[in-house]
């Protein structure tokens, strides 16, 4: 039997859990698979589920080692979802909890203080109730806090006792502030007290012209009431409006607060160029605080645009004659406000194609530029973003005698032309250029590779020296690219490659990875394992570096898209060798300020990576290429009337048309462009998909028709995605719609088809001696696959429901160094990232995602780099002569999904199963009857 106890101290909650063996008391270790199996003999399934949750809390950090116990800190239990601290009988937030705050004492003087008096449901607590933290206990029963109100007491708790009326008013306008949102009341005296706090600070815009803007702080209705008639615009930390007495209004502040608004009322109105500058980098007039998620959206209200020009080369074949006309010039892109971020159709109004000038007209904006000193200048109402240093370098050659009177050139004369131009690094090349260009570097082989220097521990294979040459070639020709290899394929090692070449030709200091905060670790950790590279500083955090002298000491920085935006300014001023994005999907839209920063920023190459360049739109695939190759693709406004539209029009009706399109998109961003899918690319052993199909059992029937009937005889008033998920539960296991109890594990095989299949499955796994993975999303479903696994196999398996952090790593190398069969039990969504198994080679989808994309990033979890073994992967489906079932019909839907996932170009979303699909799934009701 096993026993779990709470019991509370000054650390938070501890968790205490024994299992009772004749007349021995055990102590159960987290993670679980350090106890012996024989502690969990006829555990029952609600005792294992509580089991379950606290391992899953420990690899999420929530529950805590401590001194030879388990602690889960008071303000960890606010991250705990409701079901999972009813499972572990924790407290639950209760709304019926209510404050009633007096004060005590004179004001003024050194007895002041406030008494917060409170109430579980409208009961008064008592000398015998306690709180203890965020934590009441109230006639033997323990009450959650919630987090608003508990943050009101924390203020109150915190109160040190003082006689000064300046401090004692302060608290009394926090407390007010924080009361807004809890259930709290005030006695008279704290109720007529007009005192106001804020301790979040943003910022509006207003727009008087288009050479005219003025930033204003924003602190709450309230507050911003109060100062608007103020003569005073920079505030105090104490602030007084109409005068003193009962009838004065005070106003009160943090430090950082009130630094901030008055910076930002001290910057005040922009005018000329400070706009484009403040549009394209808020945080260089905005302080670091103040949270800008929406800032592009208000940007985009009011209409705001800013532009940058760029020298352009442009090549037209003559048809009769064999010559190209070439031409050079500038060409003007929007940089902020091409498209919308959340919606698939862009608005066409306020769309525009390319502005192309020729090299007159572009010498006059850079003579503009250098005599202002300004990096932007107005040009045509457009305030146009100029890059003085690069400009000069392509004026010098474009009005060289020798080429600026050029217009046609023969096929012997254009490398040499081209080589010319070639060393600017943000030179745009029109289709025809590029590809010309890509035809004189040739194809590489990799015959021609040789190992960098400074690479190690490591064996590339063929695909991967291709990349890497592709790279090499890509630098040495001054182009940017996108790395768009299927996940499993070793991009990053293909990357850390390409820089120990940069750092063979001292070419590498500096050079700028860019990556979400949670890959930040395992660039570092790769990049010491297979280089000798370790001149490495990541860039993130308040202690930050802020000079770009220092920064540009290093070989590599790391840092994060968001602390990217926060610098661009620095950032902005290092000349760096290579740059690279990774997960690059996060600058798939042009209205976003992390994008702007991004294309920003200047380097002799531009690396793009990512597994998913198309995620909803293709105007994402048009974004991240106009970072590596500006140009490429034309204006956006182009690219959606050419590509973008009649390919996404025809997504379910492959024709001529669409393939001769995608064909031609395709054939247009090759040279700049690699994507190779692990089929036909690595020599992996063979990939088995195979389908049992298992009858549902006369008990699973039964519940499969009720459900059905309540559905129809309920008028529908269910959604259909409601009573789809509830067959679907069905199939896994009847325990997870009807519960009636605990019951033997041989009770539990019984009722389920899909489970007595499993274990046919499992044994033959067994008797081959080899590892399996067990992909479901259902908590309740894991509880049982473990139970049973453990009671019919004797093994203790894992289960990880969520990321592995740190040390917690050792829960996947426990299963992973582990000798013969054993079994692993993965969240298809949570676990399916990050985590490398190539140990098993038998993944069973127990229960099936929505979307095929979901499913192959798990299976790839195992059929990766490093499998040597045959993977078997098994989708067990529920049938009955009834009728098709929902797992049959979605079974179907699927497999007509998968075509599309090769289809880079064809949005992810499109493979997702969606409300236009229930339909089908809903087909066979009909035929189930009671």
């Amino acid at each position: 039997m096993i026993n779990i106890s709470n019991s509370l101290t000054d650390e938070g909650i501890k968790i205490v859990s024994n299992v009772q063996q004749r007349k021995n008391i055990f102590e159960i270790k987290i993670p679980l698979f350090l106890n012996p199996v024989e502690y969990f003999k006829n555990i029952s399934t609600k005792e294992l589920e509580k089991l379950n949750v606290l391992e899953d809390l420990w690899q999420q950090g929530i529950l805590q080692d401590k001194d030879n116990s388990y602690i889960i800190p008071y303000e960890f239990l606010y991250n705990i979802d409701e079901e999972k601290r009813r499972i572990l009988s924790l407290p639950i937030e209760d709304n019926a909890i209510k404050v009633h705050i007096k004060a005590r004492g004179i004001f003024g003087s050194n007895d002041f203080k406030l008494i917060p008096e409170v109430y579980v449901k409208d009961e008064k607590m008592g000398p015998l109730d306690r709180r203890i933290n965020n934590i009441i206990l109230h006639k033997g029963c323990m009450y959650l806090i919630p987090l608003n109100l508990y943050s009101l007491l924390q203020e109150i708790d915190a109160y040190k006792p003082t006689d000064d009326p300046i401090s004692q008013a302060k608290i009394v306008a926090k407390v007010k502030y924080k009361a807004k949102t809890a259930n709290v009341t005030f006695d008279r005296f704290l109720e007529s007290e007009e005192v106001y706090y804020s301790e979040k600070l943003d910022v509006d815009i207003i727009k008087y012209d288009d050479d005219h803007l003025q930033i204003v702080p924003v602190l709450g209705d309230e507050i911003d009431s109060l100062l608007k008639d103020s003569k005073d615009k920079v505030l105090k930390q104490y602030n007084t409006l109409y005068g003193e007495g009962i009838k004065r209004k005070r106003i009160f502040f943090e430090d950082e607060v009130l630094k901030n608004y008055n910076k930002i009322v001290n910057r005040g109105h922009l005018r000329g160029s400070e706009i484009p500058k403040f549009l394209i980098d808020p945080y260089s007039i905005l302080p670091e605080d103040i949270d800008l998620s929406n800032f592009s959206k208000r940007v985009k209200e009011l209409g705001l645009k800013v532009y940058r020009a760029n020298p352009y080369i442009n090549i037209k074949k003559d048809k009769d004659s064999g010559w190209f006309d070439f031409e050079v010039g500038g060409i003007i892109h929007e940089d902020v406000g091409s498209f919308d971020e959340d919606v698939d159709n862009v608005q066409e109004y306020g769309l525009t194609g390319d502005d192309k000038i020729d090299v007159l007209e572009y010498s006059q904006l850079v003579q503009k530029a250098i005599e202002s000193g300004e990096d932007y200048v107005n040009y045509k109402g457009k305030w146009i973003k100029i890059d003085i240093e690069q400009a000069n370098r392509f004026l010098n050659i474009a009005n060289n005698e020798s080429f600026s009177k050029v217009q046609k050139i023969d096929i012997t004369r254009l490398p040499y032309v081209l080589k010319i131009y070639e060393n600017l690094d943000d030179l745009e090349y029109n289709e025809t250029a590029l590809n010309l260009k890509k035809q004189f570097i040739g194809d590489f082989s990799t015959r021609d590779f040789t190992y960098p220097m400074y690479l190690k521990n490591c064996h590339l294979y063929e695909h991967q020296k291709e990349g890497f040459l592709w790279f090499k070639g890509l630098y040495e020709n001054h182009l940017g690219g996108l790395l768009a290899d299927d996940m499993g394929l070793g991009k990053t090692l293909q990357v850390i490659s390409f820089l120990c070449y940069l750092k063979e030709c001292n070419e590498l200091k500096p050079t700028l990875i860019i990556a979400p905060y949670t890959l930040l670790n395992v660039w570092e950790n790769e990049i010491r394992k297979f280089s000798e590279i370790t001149s490495i500083y990541r860039h993130s955090g308040y202690q930050r570096y802020k000079t770009p002298e220092i920064l540009k000491n290093y070989e590599i920085i790391l840092t994060t898209y968001e602390t990217l935006v926060r610098d661009q300014l620095l950032l902005g001023q290092i000349d760096w060798k290579a740059i690279v994005c990774d997960e690059a999907q996060r600058i798939k839209n042009s209205t976003t300020l992390t994008t702007s920063a991004v294309k920003a920023l200047k380097a002799k190459i531009k690396i793009a990576m990512t597994g998913t360049p198309v995620e909803n739109n293709l105007g994402e695939l048009w974004c991240i290429m106009d970072y590596v190759q500006p140009g490429l693709l034309s204006s956006y406004h182009d690219f959606r009337r050419t590509y973008q539209k009649p390919i996404e029009d025809a997504i379910g009706n492959k024709n001529e048309e669409y393939l001769a399109i995608k064909n031609k998109l395709l054939n247009t961003i090759r040279p700049v462009y690699l994507r190779r899918t692990k089929d036909g690319i690595l020599s992996l052993p063979a990939k088995n998909e195979i389908f049992p199909e298992v009858e549902l059992t006369t008990f699973q029937e039964k519940l499969y028709c009720q459900l059905i009937e309540n559905y129809k005889n309920n008028e529908k008033k269910e959604s259909p995605l409601g009573v789809l998920q509830k067959l679907m539960e069905l199939c896994a296991h009847p325990r997870l719609i009807q519960d009636d109890g605990d019951g033997d594990t041989y009770k539990f095989i019984n009722e389920s088809g899909k489970l007595q299949r499993l274990i046919e499955i499992m044994n033959e796994i067994k008797l081959k001696g080899e590892k399996a993975v067990i992909f479901t999303h259902y908590i309740k479903m894991q509880t049982i696959l473990r139970k049973v696994i453990m009671d019919v196999f004797g093994i203790n398996c894992l289960v990880i429901n969520g990321n592995i952090k740190g040390d917690r790593m050792s829960v996947i190398d426990k299963f992973r160094k582990s000798p013969g069969f054993n079994i692993i039990i993965l969240s298809t969504r949570a676990a399916g990232v990050g985590i490398t198994i190539t140990e098993a080679n038998n993944v069973i989808h127990y229960t099936r995602d929505w979307n095929p994309a979901v499913e192959k990033q798990a299976t790839d979890r195992v059929y990766r780099i490093g499998q040597t073994r045959e993977v078997n992967i098994y989708y067990p489906i529920c049938t009955s002569s009834r009728g098709k079932t929902v797992e049959e019909r979605l079974n179907e839907v699927l497999q007509k999904k998968i075509q599309l996932l090769n289809e880079v170009i064809i949005p992810s979303r499109y493979v997702n199963i969606e409300e236009e699909n229930y339909d089908y799934l809903l087909q066979d009701f009909s035929a189930w009857s009671m």
